[in-house]
């Protein structure tokens, strides 16, 4: 194998119908319709050939079935070659979480699509050929596409200028020619169509008391985990959050073989209480506790890769990155707590939705959206798309934004950036187990209560509640005044743009 920059894209890929001589080392595979596969080699490929219908599936990372902890990635995808026959495709497939782009080459057509919240990005194009891989930079190693008109608007808007943790939409790009795959939606190359596939029934929100929708979370929670660890040698990190206390909760009685670890990043010290707590949780199962430093500034050389990697990488979240290639062990999946936050009511503290009546309604839930024209008319075409789905199936405008908007765009790019450090699994990216959780009263999902969540964590073992949750040290407390304070008038501000709430 020729010598390589193992950092450079790693993880990614590129499906082409073209060819390119600059990623070397990478295995390179021949797909059907004369299209081309460059992947990293550490990245999951895994390919079944339906010999009955002549279907090729492509499977790029790893999915997984809770269901059939066993099941590996092959097995899935001879799975859902045989539902492809008997016509419970999407049934099928729905069901799968993970972290994947799934390829589906039928004939003349070629569809695309990921995993519930699209953590396993793909980007494309039709210039000059079709192409498709895990973020822009590749595409313009095949294609002649590159920094333009959006481009400039997004440098030039409020929002590119003054917002820390920017994100586009989930179905545009910074470059010219090239856009997204929107989380539950899937793109048919042939037709150059980008449909919806999910949700496609009603959702039940109430009815069910908060301690059964808690009680069958939790072993749902817990078989992703047992289905993963099946798979891959598991790293759970541990901190005085809610969603790390819920993992561990899950994690508790099938601890064996799994490293738990505490990252020490930004303003957290040796005494703070996501080092304490997990220090006395862990004590109390009896369970190794790796601390490690993710503070140290990285070399210059590897914020370049970091940059290089994704054309919205986040430069300042370099040195997180920089201290999990030090430490965090190679061989090991980092579990994440994410996608969480979805069913914790997160644009509006008071359990109900917003009354999200115009396209300008769902801008402004990020402020400062709406000055950049790009992302207005994206934002027009999904509102316009989505609106009918969301009044007949009962599911929130404002929830299918932050699904698809915020964990399928923020989060999912936060994967793409930590690809340099680390393969991640992320068992909430379960769209029964999100479901499931969405059923129980809003109010007993909020804060500061979340006692769905509280409920979830005392089925677990060790009592893991005995400790505080997300405790306040005295010398942080001005910091998260400050804080509180800045999200209830960003909160108050949405409320005065969008008045009235129902739930339709």
């Amino acid at each position: 194998m020729e010598t390589y920059d193992i950092l450079a894209f790693r993880r990614q890929f590129l499906l082409t119908s073209g060819s390119t001589d600059e990623l070397p080392g990478w295995p390179v595979r021949s797909m059907p319709g004369g299209h081309t596969l460059y992947s990293h080699p550490e990245l999951g490929v895994t390919v079944h050939e339906d010999a009955k219908t002549g279907v090729t599936l492509l499977l790029l990372g790893f999915a997984i079935d809770r269901d059939r902890p066993k099941a590996t990635d092959a097995d899935l995808l001879a799975t859902l070659a045989a539902s492809r026959k008997d016509g419970k495709w999407w049934p099928a497939f729905s069901d799968l979480s993970g972290r994947f782009v799934l390829f589906v080459f039928d004939g003349d057509e070629i569809e695309v699509m990921h995993d519930p919240c699209g953590l396993r990005t793909a980007e494309y194009t039709f210039v000059d050929g079709f192409h498709v891989a895990s973020q822009s930079n590749l595409l313009a190693l095949v294609a002649p596409v590159g920094r333009g008109k959006r481009y400039r608007e997004y440098i030039g808007s409020h929002y590119g200028i003054n917002v820390r943790e920017d994100h586009l939409t989930a179905d545009t790009t910074l470059f010219d020619g090239v856009d997204r795959l929107v989380p539950n939606h899937v793109l048919k190359a042939a037709e150059r169509v980008h449909e919806r596939y999910w949700p496609v029934e009603p959702l039940t929100i109430g009815g069910t008391p908060t301690a059964e929708v808690a009680a069958e979370s939790f072993e749902m929670l817990r078989a992703q985990i047992a289905a993963a660890k099946e798979r891959f040698k598991l790293a759970l990190p541990v901190t005085a959050g809610q969603d790390s206390r819920s993992l561990l909760a899950a994690a508790s009685a099938q601890l064996d073989g799994i490293w738990t670890y505490t990252m020490l990043y930004r303003w957290l010290g040796d005494g703070s209480p996501d080092l304490t707590i997990p220090a006395s949780l862990l004590g109390r199962l009896e369970h190794e506790h790796h601390i490690f430093d993710a503070k140290t500034p990285p070399p210059a050389e590897f914020v370049e890769r970091y940059k290089a990697n994704s054309p919205m990488a986040h430069p300042n979240d370099a040195t997180i990155a920089y201290g999990l290639t030090r430490a965090f062990p190679s061989e090991f999946v980092g579990v994440k707590g994410n996608i969480a936050e979805l069913v914790r009511c997160y644009y509006n503290i008071d359990g109900l939705p917003l009354d999200i009546r115009s396209v300008t309604d769902i801008t402004r839930i990020i402020p400062h959206w709406d000055t950049v024209p790009f992302i207005m008319e994206s934002m027009q075409h999904w509102f316009d798309a989505t609106l009918p789905v969301s009044r007949e199936l009962g599911w929130d405008m404002d929830l299918l934004f932050h699904w698809e908007h915020q964990l399928g765009t923020w989060q999912a790019q936060s994967q793409l950036e930590w690809d340099i450090a680390q393969e991640a699994f992320t068992p909430y990216n379960d769209r029964r187990l999100l479901v499931r959780m969405l059923a129980a009263a809003p109010a007993d999902r909020i804060p500061p209560a979340h006692e769905l969540f509280r409920t979830m964590i005392s089925h677990g073992e060790g009592d893991l509640l005995r400790e505080p949750i997300n405790p306040v040290l005295k010398a942080e407390r001005a910091r998260h005044f400050f804080w509180r304070a800045r999200t209830r008038a960003m909160r108050d501000a949405r409320k005065i743009l969008t008045p009235s709430y129902s739930r339709r």
